[in-house]
């Protein structure tokens, strides 16, 4: 491991872009701080400062690739104490849009496991390898040093674990604090101003919880996913093999339409979803837990790439830069493409042997923006169809939802526009990829097939390979 030339660095947030960032700035600096306002993950009890760690999480490839390199066998390790690695076509039953993904091996893989026990191997790893990264829980950070002289941010103001305030200085302050950052009005309470803002409200609902699966033939699948076809539904519900025979549930809805808690309630919701699928399951199943309910009320980015006043000494990443909506399972995957840039910006500045943190952060916050563009322009071009989603319209924003529906719907017959729609949401493609002449000539052959299916039948058409084969060609 090369010598750190850079003095300290703080982290605000023990989640996983929190974690993932402290194990990045651990190679760069002599100390790293890492600050959680509740407990750090010992174990794998729910964590209030995580509300959605009850729910169903995607780890898509991006990720596991990562954090495999920076600690080899921990995906292993996760696996062996509960969850899969899949393959997020073969092992996936999708119904979008017109109807069911046609199901083919992809080689995009994703872990299915909870979040606690994620969050767990990945604290436990940290800390074994990297000794000087310092970790204080139950820390509440309640704003910023900010020194007007040299524009950067020194540091942090917190009441510590004793409720006593205490300042502490960094050479580098990361904000890792998720959607609910507070850094827009610690900047303007510092006399910057704050950044623009763009939010799409959709008022989403989580409810989620454990079932014991049954005692007979497992299916040939790991994850069901029943997506709404919008704008015309908004109900969801996937159902994730987590290992151990347990099935994690989650249920889904828009604009306050939310799964009760009720065991009668939440099976009556999963039966009202657009296929009867995952109620067929959990109807004679043994429900594990209780039911968790978590809502999220809007999609939020801040544009600190466009923030004139940016100081040096600071920068944003994950949720705390743009929180997307958690339905498509991008918010990790976006998160660790953000760290693994901050890796490659320290990197290049370790390279000049006398590195200087002066000029580091604006064009660390323009790297990451490019990331978040794609995702962003997807999930609110779906989210916006909806005429009940608050928030600015672009102009030909009617067209584009469009163009994207009929290639969604497309992709349900085509496997070359499932791949790509599949590395789409891995980040493993760009919007060039996207609107390429495959993808209109695909959507044309599509919409002449489907004048001969009658309308009622389109949304529940389900492919030959569904669910007892795999296509392989």
């Amino acid at each position: 491991m090369q010598r750190p030339l850079l003095k300290k660095a703080i982290v605000l947030g023990g989640s996983i872009t929190g974690l993932l960032t402290a194990t990045v700035l651990a190679t760069f600096f002599e100390e790293v701080l890492l600050l959680e306002k509740d407990h750090l993950p010992e174990t794998t009890a729910p964590r209030k400062s995580v509300p959605q760690d009850q729910h169903a999480h995607t780890i898509l490839q991006k990720t596991l690739l990562f954090i495999e390199a920076q600690y080899p066998g921990i995906c292993s390790e996760i696996t062996a104490t509960g969850g899969n690695i899949i393959d997020t076509s073969s092992d996936v039953c999708w119904l979008f849009q017109d109807g069911w993904r046609q199901r083919h091996h992809s080689g995009l893989q994703a872990l299915l496991t909870t979040r606690p026990n994620l969050d767990q191997h990945l604290y436990r790893r940290m800390r074994a390898k990297y000794p000087h990264v310092q970790c204080r829980q139950c820390c509440k950070t309640t704003g910023y040093l900010y020194h007007p002289a040299s524009h950067q941010i020194t540091g942090v103001h917190i009441l510590n674990e004793t409720g006593q305030p205490e300042t502490l200085s960094a050479d580098l302050v990361v904000d890792a604090m998720g959607r609910f950052s507070r850094s827009p009005e610690w900047l303007q309470q510092a006399g910057l101003g704050s950044p623009e803002t763009a939010e799409v409200k959709m008022q989403l609902a989580y409810s989620s919880r454990i079932y014991q699966q049954p005692d007979h033939t497992p299916p040939n699948w790991k994850s069901m996913a029943l997506y709404p076809s919008f704008p015309h539904t908004w109900k969801s519900g996937i159902i994730a093999d987590i290992g151990n025979r347990q099935w994690l549930v989650s249920l889904c809805g828009y604009f306050g339409d939310c799964a009760p808690a009720a065991d009668d309630g939440f099976l009556n919701f999963a039966r009202d979803l657009r296929s009867p699928d995952i109620y067929q399951l959990l109807k004679d199943s043994q429900p594990l837990t209780l039911v968790k309910i978590h809502k999220v009320s809007k999609n939020i980015r801040h544009y600190y790439e466009k923030f004139r006043q940016l100081p040096d000494g600071f920068i944003v990443l994950g949720d705390a830069h743009c929180a997307f909506n958690p339905i498509f399972g991008q918010g990790i995957c976006i998160a660790t493409a953000n760290v693994m840039a901050l890796h490659q910006q320290l990197q290049r500045l370790y390279a000049q042997k006398q590195p200087s943190l002066r000029g580091f952060s604006a064009p660390f916050q323009k790297a990451i923006a490019a990331q978040a563009d794609l995702p962003w322009f997807l999930t609110n071009t779906i989210d916006l169809s909806y005429k009940q989603a608050e928030g600015k319209r672009p102009l030909g924003h009617t067209l584009l939802y469009r163009f994207l529906r009929k290639a969604i719907a497309a992709g349900s017959c085509s496997t070359r526009l499932n791949q790509i729609f599949l590395k789409v949401l891995h980040l493993e493609a760009s919007r060039k990829d996207l609107f390429n002449p495959l993808i209109a000539v695909t959507m044309l052959r599509h919409e002449l097939l489907s004048m001969f299916t009658p309308a009622a039948h389109k949304a529940l058409i389900r492919p030959v390979n569904h669910p007892q084969e795999v296509v392989t060609s």
